[in-house]
C-alpha cells in the first residue's frame, strides 16, 4: 500500500462523506484495487483548498485528526530541507507514489499553477519520502 495514497484516507473516519459535493476519503479497497489492477487514482483536492498555504489557520474538521500534527510537521521538515513548498512537497510525493495518484489542483493565480507545476520537477530523495510516508 502506498503511504501517499494513504493520506487520501481518513484513518478516523473511513467513508467521510466530504462537503464537496459527496467526494469521500480513499478506501483502502479503493487504494488496492486501483494498485491490483494497474489504473491511476485521480484525487480532487489534495490541497486542502490551499490549507498547506496558510498554516495559521485551521485544517477543516473533516481532515483534522489525531495525527494530522505529526503530518504536518514532517511535511514541514521536508519542505525546509528541500527548499520547496508545502504545496509542492504534497504533490510531489502524491505523484511519485504507488498506486499512481494524480492531484486534481484548482487555482486562482498564475503563481499559484507556477507552484504546482514545479511540483512535477521536484524529486524527493528516498529518506524524505520515507520520513512523509512514516508519518501517514
Amino acid at each position: 500500500m502506498n503511504p501517499a495514497a494513504t493520506a487520501l484516507r481518513s484513518p478516523v473516519r473511513p467513508g467521510t462523506t466530504l462537503p464537496e459535493g459527496g467526494h469521500v476519503h480513499a478506501s483502502d479497497e479503493l487504494l488496492d484495487y486501483v494498485s491490483a489492477h494497474g489504473l491511476t487514482m485521480f484525487a480532487y483536492t489534495t490541497l486542502l483548498w490551499g490549507a498547506y498555504s496558510r498554516p495559521a489557520e485551521p485544517l477543516p474538521e473533516h481532515y483534522d485528526h489525531p495525527g494530522t500534527d505529526r503530518r504536518l510537521r514532517a511535511l514541514a521538515k521536508v519542505s525546509e530541507e528541500l527548499g520547496a513548498s508545502p504545496v509542492q512537497v504534497v504533490l510531489a510525493w502524491l505523484i511519485g507514489g504507488h498506486p499512481a495518484v494524480v492531484p486534481i489542483v484548482g487555482v486562482s493565480s498564475v503563481a499559484q499553477l507556477d507552484e504546482c507545476l514545479a511540483a512535477a520537477e521536484l524529486e524527493l530523495p528516498s529518506e524524505l519520502r520515507q520520513l512523509l510516508d512514516e508519518a501517514v
